[in-house]
């Protein structure tokens, strides 16, 4: 919200100086704050691990690497086209157009923040698969709302937007940490391992994406590209088998 008030009043680069320095130090507080409850180091020395054994014994989970891939390329997608899309194809300007994106980061938080009150009544899996179904069919409604009604009303357009945003950013907002915990639960690598190895082949798996994205909004338009991460939501059920033992 800040960000979509200050956009036309400040200069960029002093905005996001003094935004990575606040940030910084905020993860520097958030961090110390939690230590004493993070995963504590393992100093066994047979179970020893060396940055050489994550691609000694380099394994591709082929499932968890296809829903990793799945479920975060919709937050990717709003990160990078979002406020583009409200401000170029649906004419809103006048720092407005982040609405969106601010809402759906802001539901990605609140979901992640309190996944764990729903835990003791619904298993992962089963929230995972409504979840998925609800981020991406909200996703694609929203576009497809906004495309038919045009730019005519804008209030109208920022409204659905803005609710659709926000629904698929909750939906959306454990699916990426819950494919991670079930990968950990997969493999007989420690976690960080786990973590280098999915890290690898997720960081080609989503630039690839990206630049089908991109060349698909300059083939077509960013309404069809934006479809795209959302429409792989929707297949996100037939992965749902990996969240059993999760």
């Amino acid at each position: 919200m800040i960000a979509g008030l200050l956009v036309d009043r400040v200069a960029l680069g002093a905005y996001t100086n003094v935004l990575s320095l606040l940030c910084f130090l905020l993860m520097i507080f958030i961090i110390s704050r939690i230590s004493p409850n993070l995963v504590q180091a393992d100093e066994n020395p047979d179970s020893d691990h060396r940055a050489r054994d994550m691609f000694k014994g380099f394994t591709i989970d082929r499932q968890v690497s296809a829903a990793l891939l799945l479920v975060i390329m919709l937050e990717y997608a709003v990160s990078d086209w979002a406020t583009i899309y409200v401000k170029e194809d649906m004419k809103i300007a006048g720092g407005i157009h982040t609405l969106p994106y601010i809402l759906f980061t802001l539901a990605m938080i609140i979901g992640r923040l309190n996944l764990h009150n729903l835990l003791p009544r619904y298993t992962i899996d089963f929230l995972v698969v409504r979840a998925s179904l609800l981020s991406g069919l909200s996703f694609i409604v929203g576009i497809i709302a906004v495309s038919m009604l045009g730019t005519a009303n804008k209030t109208l357009v920022i409204v659905i937007l803005s609710i659709s945003f926000t629904i698929a950013g909750l939906g959306s907002s454990f699916l990426g940490p819950s494919v991670m915990n079930a990968a950990d639960a997969r493999s007989k690598f420690p976690s960080s391992v786990v973590i280098g190895q999915i890290g690898v082949i997720n960081i080609t798996l989503v630039f690839v994406f990206r630049w089908v994205i991109a060349w698909t909004a300059q083939a077509t338009s960013l309404s069809i590209a934006l479809l795209i991460p959302a429409i792989m939501l929707l297949t996100v059920p037939y992965f749902a088998k990996i969240f059993k033992n999760a």
